[in-house]
C-alpha cells in the first residue's frame, strides 16, 4: 500500500532529523554506520528518505547517538500515524481523512472534552515527542537532566534540577 504525503513528508524529515543528529555527534555516515551494523548506503538512503527502515534501525541510531530515544519516538509516531491512516477506508473515491492530530503541544492539551481515548493517546505522543525534542536540545546546549526514565516512560529517580556540565 502506498504511503499519504504526510507520512512520506515525515519520513523524510525524520531522515534530515537523523542526519542532524549524527553530525552533531560527530559522527560521519560511515562511522553512524559500522555503529549501528547497517551499510554507509543505508544510512545515507534514509537521511535522505529513499530508504524507510524497520524500528530497530532508529534504536540503534538512538542507543549510537545518545539522543533519548526521540528518533524511535518520531517513528513509532509516523507508522501509527500511517496504520491509522490505512485503517480509515476513503469515502466517494477520495483520500482517506487525517488523523486530526494537533500540531503543537498546546493544541495537545487544549480542549480534550469528547475526546476519546484513543484521540487522547495520540495527542499524548505527541506531547512526549516535543518533550523529547526540548531534552535533546538542551542537552546540545550542555544541559542534562539527572532523572531517568524507565521503559515505561515514569521517572525512575527524580531530582527536579537540570545541571550543567562543561565540556
Amino acid at each position: 500500500m502506498r504511503d499519504t504525503d504526510d507520512t512520506r513528508t515525515a519520513r523524510r524529515a525524520l531522515g534530515r532529523h537523523l542526519a542532524e543528529l549524527r553530525r552533531a555527534a560527530g559522527q560521519t555516515q560511515h562511522g553512524l554506520a559500522r555503529l549501528v551494523q547497517y551499510g554507509r548506503s543505508s544510512v545515507a538512503n534514509t537521511e535522505t528518505g529513499r530508504q524507510h527502515p524497520e524500528r530497530p534501525f532508529w534504536a540503534r541510531c538512538d542507543e549510537a547517538l545518545r539522543t533519548g530515544g526521540v528518533l524511535t519516538a518520531e517513528y513509532d509516531r509516523i507508522t501509527h500515524r500511517a496504520d491509522r491512516h490505512r485503517a480509515v477506508p476513503a469515502r466517494g473515491g477520495g483520500a482517506a481523512p487525517t488523523s486530526g492530530l494537533p500540531a503543537t503541544w498546546w493544541e495537545a492539551v487544549d480542549n480534550t472534552e469528547g475526546c476519546s481515548p484513543a484521540a487522547l493517546v495520540d495527542r499524548l505522543c505527541l506531547l512526549r515527542h516535543d518533550v523529547d525534542r526540548a531534552i535533546v536540545a538542551l542537552t546540545w546546549l550542555g544541559y542534562h537532566p539527572t532523572a531517568t526514565i524507565n521503559h515505561s516512560g515514569s521517572p525512575a529517580e527524580m531530582n527536579e534540577d537540570w545541571s550543567a556540565t562543561s565540556s
